[in-house]
C-alpha cells in the first residue's frame, strides 16, 4: 500500500509544472513541427544527447552533440532556438545551448 504524503504530491506538481512550462515554450516556436513536439521527442532530440557544459564569457554554455540526420539536426536546431529564447539562468549566469558538430570518423 502506497501512502500519499507531501513529498509525493510535491513531485507530481513539479512534474506537471515542468510539462506545462515545456508546452508553453514550444508554443512560441514559429515552426509547427516544434509546437507539436512531445516531451519524448524533446528528450530524443536534445535532453538525451551527450553534452558538455563550460563557462564562456560569463555564460554557462551547454554544448550538445548535433544529430547526424539532416532532418533531425534541423528539428534539433529549432528546439535549441526556442529554449535559448527562454533566457534560462543558473546562479546569475545565462544558460545557452549550442550544437556541437561531431568530428567525422576517418576511414582506416
Amino acid at each position: 500500500m502506497r501512502v500519499e504524503d507531501g513529498a509525493g504530491w510535491l513531485g507530481k506538481w513539479l512534474h506537471l509544472l515542468g510539462h506545462n512550462a515545456l508546452a508553453l515554450a514550444l508554443a512560441t516556436s514559429t515552426e509547427e513541427e516544434v509546437r507539436a513536439m512531445s516531451p519524448t521527442t524533446v528528450f530524443e532530440l536534445l535532453l538525451g544527447q551527450s553534452a558538455l557544459t563550460c563557462i564562456e564569457n560569463g555564460r554557462l554554455a551547454m554544448w550538445v552533440d548535433a544529430l547526424d540526420a539532416a532532418e533531425d539536426r534541423r528539428r534539433q536546431a529549432a528546439l535549441v532556438e526556442v529554449i535559448n529564447k527562454l533566457g534560462l539562468r543558473c546562479r546569475e549566469s545565462v544558460v545557452v545551448i549550442r550544437l556541437r558538430q561531431r568530428p567525422a570518423e576517418s576511414a582506416s
